[in-house]
C-alpha cells in the first residue's frame, strides 16, 4: 500500500480562445498550473517545488509558457498561508483524535482555515494557490472532529463499569464480596460495557501507570503483572520491537477485572504484530506464568484465571485456567479461548444482583449463556481434561497420572517465578484428575530419569550416543547439560545471547563434539569432554532466520543445518577449517535434513518436495514432489532410506526407493503431531502429543506403545540414544520436566 508518495499536479486556472502559434489558427486553450506534492494516501499535502503557469492549445496539446502568452513576465502565484496552517492542524488532530483536549481545537483550526484559505483562492486566482492544501486541511478536519467529539461525549456521558486509576470512583461502585470486604471488588452492571470500558483503559498510557482495574486492589494486581511481564520480557526478547510511536509507551498495559471467584488480565502487548509464531507462544507462556503468579492466593477455591493479550486493533493469544491456590501450590496448565469468553469475566456475583433476571441493560442471552455455562461441567473455566483437543500448549501441572496428588515437597512453586513476591495468602491445595492411557504397550516401556530444569522452557534436546549427557536448549538463550543417571546438571549452563534461544542441538556420532543452534540463525560447536564439559567454542556459519534442523556426519566431523526460510548449510566442525557450501532449492521451512556414511549426496524436505543434493557444490541432483500440502514435521531414518512425514493428524511413511512408496497413519481422535523422531533402528517412530508419546510400527504401520510423560502439555522435543533404548522427551512450556525412558522388546 502507497501510504507517502509525490507527484506532479496539474490545476485548471482559466480557459478561453486564442491565437495558437503552432497551429495558426483560433483555438481553445486551458491556463493549467504545475507543481509537484507529497500526497497521503495520494491526497496532496505540501508542496514540494515552485508553480509552473502554461498554456495548452486543445487542438494541438502543444504547451506554451505563460510569459509568451501574455507577452509580459507574469508575477508568480504565492501559496495561502491560511490553506497550509489549516492542513497542518488536521492533520495534527486526526493523529490525536484519542486525547480530545487537543484534537478537538485542532480540528476546529483546520476547518475554519480549510474554508477561509478556499473563498480567497477562488477570488485571487491568478495570484493565489494552494486549493489542494485547503481542501485537504477539510478532509482531515471533518473526520477528526466526528472522532473526537465522540470520544468526548462517551468519556462525559458514556457507561462506566471501572474504576481505573481512581480509588475513590473504585470505592464509590464497590459492594461487598463473598469475604464480607466492602470496596474489594468493582461491580459492572452490563458484561459487554464493562468490556469495552477495559478495552479502552488499555488503549493508550495517558500518562498513567500501567495497571488499572475495577478496584484499588485489582489496580495493585495489575500493576504488579504488567512490573513481572516486562521484566521477563525485556530479559527474553530483542529491545528492537519498539517502534518511533507507540500508544503504550513500551509497558505492557493491564487491566486487572478482579472478583471473589474469577480474575482476568487484559494486556495491551506494545508492537504486538511485530511477534512471529514463535515469539508469540513464548510470550503467551510467560504471561501465563506472571498471571499465576501475581494470582496465587488471592482468591478463593477454583478460582477462574484468564489472561488475553492484544495490540492495538485485534486479540493475539487468550489463555484460559485456574489460579493457584497460594504461592506454594503448582502452576496449572492454560487452554486456548477466544474474545467472546473473556466477557464472562465481567459479570456481576450472582450475591450483587437482586433479582434473579437481569437488568434491563444486560445482554440478557449472553448472561443466560454464560450462568449456563457455570453451572456446565464443561464451562470454558473449568480444568481442561488431558484428552480435550481445545487445551493449548501451556504450562505442567505436576505429576497428573499419579495415583495421587504429590505432597507440596516435590511440587514446583511459584514462589521463585518472578523477581517480586506474590501478594499471598495461605490456602489449602487443590485435588485434580487423574487421567489414564487405556493402550496396552506391546514393548516394554520404563521410566529411567526425571531431570527437572529451571522455569524457563526447553526449546530443544540431544541424547549423547551413549545415553550418558543429556543436552537441552532453553528459551532465555542458554544452554545446559545434564548427567542422565544422576539427573544433576553439568555446570552452570552455557549463555548464548549471540543466538537467541536454542532451537536446535545435536551431538557427533561419536558423541565428542556438540553442536547448537538458536533463534538468531547462528550455529556453534564445542568438544565435549570426558566429564561431560564443554571446551573450544567456534562459531560456524549463520542464516538470516531460525536454525530449525542440525545433524551431524555418521563418519566425519562436519555437520548440515536448516533455517526457517530454506536455506541449507554445512561446514567441517573441530580441528577442519572450511567456509561453509549452500544450497537453496526451497521457499519455506525446512523439516529434516540427512548426512551419508559415504557418498556426497545429501538429503533435505520441507515435507512436501524431497530433494538429494551434491555435498561439493550445493547443486540439487533429483526432486520428487511427496504429495503432502500441510506438512508440519518430518525425520530421516538414520540409513537415509525411510522418511515420516506428519501433517495436522496423519503420519506420512515413505520408503525412498527409486518410486517413493507411501503409507497413511491417522493419529488417534483429538491428538496431533508435536514432536516427530525415527527410531535408529529405522523400525519405530516416536510422535510427540499431549501428555505422552507415542511409537508406532513403521513396518507394520500401527502403535505399539505409549510412554506417559506425566504432564498435560504437548511434547514437542524427542530423542533417542544411538541404539535405541533410551528415549527422551519434554515440552516447552516453563518448568515442563525431562523425562527418559527404556525401550525393550520385551512383553509387559
Amino acid at each position: 500500500m502507497f501510504i507517502f508518495g509525490w507527484g506532479p499536479r496539474e490545476t485548471l486556472m482559466d480557459s478561453g480562445q486564442f491565437d495558437c502559434p503552432v497551429c495558426q489558427a483560433a483555438t481553445p486553450f486551458q491556463h493549467l498550473r504545475r507543481r509537484r506534492w507529497m500526497t497521503f494516501f495520494f491526497i496532496p499535502i505540501i508542496p514540494i517545488s515552485s508553480p509552473h503557469d502554461f498554456i495548452r492549445c486543445q487542438a494541438c496539446q502543444s504547451s506554451i509558457p505563460l510569459d509568451a502568452f501574455l507577452g509580459e513576465s507574469a508575477p508568480p502565484a504565492r501559496l495561502s498561508r491560511q490553506a497550509l496552517v489549516g492542513m497542518i492542524c488536521g492533520l495534527f488532530s486526526l493523529l490525536t483524535f484519542c486525547v480530545v483536549s487537543l484534537s478537538l481545537p485542532n480540528a476546529l483550526c483546520a476547518i475554519a482555515l480549510g474554508h477561509v484559505a478556499l473563498k480567497d483562492i477562488r477570488k485571487n486566482r491568478q495570484s493565489v494557490d494552494g486549493r489542494s492544501l485547503a481542501v485537504a486541511a477539510l478532509a482531515l478536519g471533518y473526520p477528526a472532529l466526528i472522532l473526537s467529539s465522540f470520544i468526548g461525549w462517551r468519556s462525559l456521558f458514556g457507561p462506566r463499569g471501572f474504576a481505573g486509576n481512581d480509588p475513590a470512583g473504585a470505592v464509590a461502585g464497590a459492594t461487598t464480596d463473598a469475604l464480607g470486604d466492602e470496596g474489594t471488588f468493582g461491580v459492572s452492571d452490563s458484561p459487554n460495557e464493562a468490556f469495552k470500558n477495559a478495552e479502552y483503559a488499555i488503549a493508550s498510557k495517558r500518562d498513567q501507570p500501567a495497571g488499572r482495574g475495577n478496584s484499588p486492589q485489582a489496580i495493585r494486581l495489575a500493576n504488579l503483572f504488567a512490573e513481572r511481564i516486562q521484566e521477563v520480557s525485556d530479559e527474553v526478547f530483542t529491545s528492537d520491537r519498539k517502534p518511533l510511536l507507540q500508544l503504550s509507551d513500551g509497558e505492557y498495559l493491564t487491566f486487572c477485572e478482579l472478583h471473589p471467584d474469577r480474575v482476568l488480565f487484559l494486556v495491551h502487548v506494545p508492537s504486538y504484530r511485530k511477534f512471529t509464531g514463535d515469539t508469540k507462544r513464548a510470550l503467551a507462556q510467560l504471561a501465563w506464568l506472571a498471571a499465576q503468579s501475581t494470582a496465587a492466593g488471592q482468591l478463593q477455591g477454583e478460582a477462574k484465571l484468564g489472561v488475553g493479550l492484544r495490540g492495538v486493533l485485534t486479540y493475539g493469544d487468550i489463555l484460559l485456567g485456574t489460579a493457584p491456590a497460594s504461592s506454594e501450590d503448582a502452576v496449572t496448565p492454560f487452554r486456548a479461548g477466544d474474545k467472546e469468553d473473556l466477557i464472562a469475566f465481567f459479570l456481576a456475583p450472582a450475591a450483587n444482583q437482586p433479582h434473579p433476571t437481569p437488568q434491563a441493560d444486560v445482554d440478557a442471552p449472553l448472561l443466560a449463556e454464560s450462568n449456563a455455562a457455570a453451572a456446565s461441567s464443561d464451562s470454558i473455566f473449568d480444568p481442561p481434561a488431558p484428552g480435550s483437543a481445545s487445551l493449548a500448549p501451556g504450562l505442567p501441572s505436576p505429576d497428573p497420572f499419579a495415583p495421587q496428588p504429590p505432597t507440596p515437597a516435590v511440587q514446583p512453586s511459584l514462589g521463585d517465578v518472578a523477581s517480586a513476591k506474590p501478594i499471598a495468602s495461605a490456602a489449602p491445595t487443590r485435588s485434580r484428575s487423574t487421567p489414564k492411557i487405556d493402550f496396552v504397550n506391546q514393548i516394554s516401556v520404563e521410566r529411567v530419569a526425571t531431570i527437572e530444569t529451571a522455569s524457563w522452557g526447553t526449546t530443544s534436546l540431544a541424547l549423547s550416543p551413549d545415553g550418558k549427557w543429556l543436552a537441552a536448549g532453553k528459551l532465555d538463550e542458554k544452554l545446559a547439560l545434564f548427567d542422565v543417571a544422576s539427573g544433576n546438571p553439568i555446570g552452570q549452563p552455557y549463555s548464548l545471547p549471540q543466538s537467541g534461544q536454542v532451537t536446535a542441538v545435536t551431538f557427533s556420532a561419536a558423541g565428542d563434539h556438540l553442536i547448537a543452534g538458536g533463534y538468531g540463525g547462528k550455529t556453534f560447536a564445542w568438544q565435549v569432554t570426558p566429564e561431560g564439559r564443554l571446551t573450544n567454542e567456534q562459531e560456524a556459519f549463520r542464516f538470516d532466520s531460525e536454525i530449525v534442523a542440525l545433524t551431524t556426519s555418521p563418519k566425519f566431523a562436519f555437520f548440515i543445518g536448516a533455517s526457517r526460510r530454506g536455506t541449507v548449510a554445512w561446514q567441517p566442525f573441530g580441528a577442519n577449517k572450511a567456509q561453509p557450501r549452500l544450497m537453496q532449492q526451497f521457499q519455506k521451512e525446512v523439516h529434516a535434513v540427512w548426512l551419508p556414511a559415504s557418498g556426497d549426496e545429501a538429503l533435505a524436505t520441507d515435507g512436501t518436495r524431497l530433494v538429494r543434493f551434491s555435498l561439493r557444490d550445493g547443486a540439487a541432483t533429483d526432486s520428487d514432489d511427496l504429495g503432502i500440502r500441510s506438512a508440519r514435521l518430518a525425520s530421516f531414518s538414520r540409513s537415509g532410506k525411510r522418511l515420516v512425514v506428519a501433517d495436522s493428524n496423519t503420519l506420512h511413511l515413505l520408503d525412498l526407493t527409486p518410486v517413493p512408496n507411501r503409507r497413511s497413519i491417522k493419529l488417534p481422535r483429538g491428538e496431533m503431531a508435536h514432536g516427530l523422531r525415527f527410531h535408529p533402528r529405522e523400525n519405530w517412530v516416536a510422535v510427540g502429543m499431549r501428555a505422552k508419546v507415542a511409537l508406532y510400527d513403521f513396518d507394520r504401520a500401527e502403535l505399539i506403545a505409549y510412554a506417559d510423560t506425566e504432564s498435560v502439555s504437548y511434547q514437542t522435543n524427542l530423542d533417542f540414544s544411538s541404539d535405541g533404548t533410551l528415549l527422551a522427551a519434554t515440552s516447552d512450556s516453563a518448568r515442563a520436566s525431562i523425562q527418559v525412558f527404556r525401550l525393550t522388546n520385551a512383553t509387559p
